[in-house]
């Protein structure tokens, strides 16, 4: 048995979160079987190529980018093979069942704007001038697929180091591969990151 924190980043370059517990079965001296549970949140992020475009009376709205996260509670299920009396390497599949999943849209808005100047004569003028500001909005439910259920593939190395005769901290870096995008615009839930355990 083992407490777990697992800080993770995506391709937002936003921390992401994880907190659990782990459990092991010795299948031999140096296989074993792992599976656990935890909470964890994951994130990612998509630009788009310019313009995509919806004209409103005269002006212009243009989709910039697309972010999405999603929160719930991962179970993995992996190989853990003993490379040497401290280091290991994991390989497995995990089912993520989500709790809360948010998509937002970040647009490029063109807005005509009257401005008053002063003229060459000195007299105040009306003049119209196009200004583009960053707007963010909420996706609509359409756009999100209505997944309840992702899979991953894990891949980790990690170094364990007893403490005391029955405690040992391990430090294992870890990538996490989607089995399958998470929003109609095929956004991937890739996150990389190091997993602090405690074993006891």
């Amino acid at each position: 048995m083992g407490l777990v924190v697992s800080p993770s980043f995506g391709n937002t370059k936003k921390l992401n979160m994880g907190y659990g517990v782990s459990m092991g079965y010795a299948l031999s001296d140096k296989i074993s079987l792992n599976s656990g549970v935890s909470y964890s949140e994951m994130a990612a992020s998509r630009s788009l190529p310019p313009p995509v475009s919806t004209a409103i009376s005269g002006e212009s709205k243009n989709l910039e980018s697309i972010e999405a996260k999603v929160t719930g509670i991962d179970i993995p299920l992996e190989l853990k093979y003993r490379l040497s009396k401290n280091l290991y390497a994991n390989v497995g599949v995990s089912a993520f069942a989500v709790i809360n999943q948010k998509q937002s849209n970040s647009y490029i808005q063109e807005k005509l704007v009257e401005r008053d100047v002063s003229s060459s004569n000195g007299l105040a003028e009306l003049k119209t001038f196009a200004v583009n500001e960053r707007v963010v909005e909420p996706a609509q439910d359409s756009e999100i697929k209505d997944g309840k259920y992702i899979g991953f593939y894990n891949f980790s190395f990690g170094y364990k180091q007893k403490i005391s005769k029955n405690k040992a901290v391990s430090i294992e870096p870890f990538m996490k591969v989607p089995m399958k995008e998470v929003s109609k615009e095929n956004l991937r839930l890739i996150g990389t990151g190091v997993r602090l355990k405690l074993d006891f």
